[in-house]
């Protein structure tokens, strides 16, 4: 009986050490191949989260971190210490989708920096300090939803030629702005809900007495202008000068020297292409 019992504990006991030495085996392959994959994972840098779908979102950065992987497909960073983008700083970065920048008192991005990111969609650079260069000659701001142009935006363009305001959403510009721009040769305008006020007409000569060239503007507002091109407009004149809102001296550019009988004289035209030359 004995005996019976000592080789059944045997077998046993050969049996559990298989089983142990199997699960050993199974763990030792897990723990090796963690550490492989560990390996081959790039670090994520410091005041960064990284995730497994390849973005990086990182926190009071002093520059785009180096330790960021090229395969990074989205980089979010906010708050950070960043005065200047530099091409070095993203454009090995080939799966690139996403670049986000914002609160970090940008100041200016180096030329080309997303020229190589083929695969870049967004690229969102907001509450920056950004300057325009003031070489700028051509500025194309079209199809942007701005609202408003203001004077600090535009005020050190003093090279700037052509600019390009259409499809937004502006309804009036400051006749002051214009002093800012003494080489303005062309304005585009078309696509924005103008609201043509007799304050705007001041805008009108102003850009008139300049001798710019306006490509379109229609007014939306008010019911009784809707349709009408501000800059050529005799019903929206008649309006204001009807209302005393608009004075005879002021109203003379249209007899001296803008014929809205003769709109060439406006020098206004709707084409959808550039037809300049830059000097």
């Amino acid at each position: 009986m004995a005996l019976k019992f000592m080789v059944q504990l045997t077998f046993k006991l050969v049996l559990l050490r298989k089983v142990l030495f199997r699960k050993m085996q199974l763990f030792c392959r897990l723990l090796l191949l963690f550490y492989l994959c560990r390996a081959q994972t790039p670090t994520c840098p410091r005041k960064c989260h990284c995730d497994l779908a390849g973005r990086v979102q990182c926190y009071r950065v002093g520059e785009v971190p180096k330790e960021i992987a090229k395969t990074t497909r989205g980089i979010y960073i906010s708050h950070g210490k960043i005065k200047h983008l530099q091409i070095t700083d993203i454009s090995s970065m080939s799966a690139l989708e996403e670049f986000v920048l914002t609160w970090s008192g940008t100041e200016s991005v180096e030329n080309n920096t997303f020229k190589a990111l083929d695969a870049l969609r967004t690229l969102e650079l907001r509450k920056n300090k950004l300057r325009l260069p003031h070489t700028l000659a051509r500025l194309d701001l079209k199809g942007n939803s701005i609202q408003r142009i203001k004077e600090q935006e535009l005020k050190n363009l003093r090279h700037l030629q052509v600019l390009n305001l259409r499809n937004n959403n502006i309804s009036t510009i400051d006749h002051s702005l214009w002093k800012y721009l003494p080489r303005l040769r062309y304005l585009y305008l078309d696509s924005n809900p103008w609201n043509c006020t007799c304050e705007f007409l001041k805008t009108r000569r102003v850009l008139t007495a300049k001798g710019i060239d306006v490509k379109g503007g229609k007014c939306k507002a008010p019911s009784e202008s809707q349709g009408e091109s501000w800059m050529s407009s005799k019903k929206v004149l008649h309006l204001c000068a009807h209302n005393n809102l608009y004075s005879l001296e002021e109203g003379d550019e249209i007899g001296k020297n803008t014929s809205v009988d003769n709109p060439s004289s406006l020098r206004v035209n709707m084409d959808d292409y550039y037809d300049y030359e830059i000097y």
